[in-house]
């Protein structure tokens, strides 16, 4: 009677564990879906705001180069102002 108990119980023991990993299996399935669609998401923000950073970029430089011109300017007119 005991061995018939036993296989019982590692009957149980088995469907248990069968519907763990069934269950850890269909969690990590949905956990890869998440992280995919949450990559795809941010790429597509990337893309979005990718445009804008190199036209703020751009206007940055263009804002440092007309600095740097007017800083030259100053300087040969203060120089021309000596002589």
């Amino acid at each position: 009677m005991s061995e018939i108990y036993l296989a019982y119980k590692t009957k149980l023991a088995g469907e248990s564990l069968a519907g763990s990993v069934t269950a850890l299996a269909g969690a990590l399935e949905r956990a890869f879906d998440n992280h995919a669609q949450a990559l795809h998401e941010a790429a597509t923000a990337s893309g979005k705001y990718a445009g804008r950073l190199n036209k703020a970029t751009w206007a940055l430089t263009v804002v440092t180069a007309l600095l740097f011109l007017t800083a030259v300017a100053q300087v040969w007119v203060a120089y021309m102002a000596l002589q």
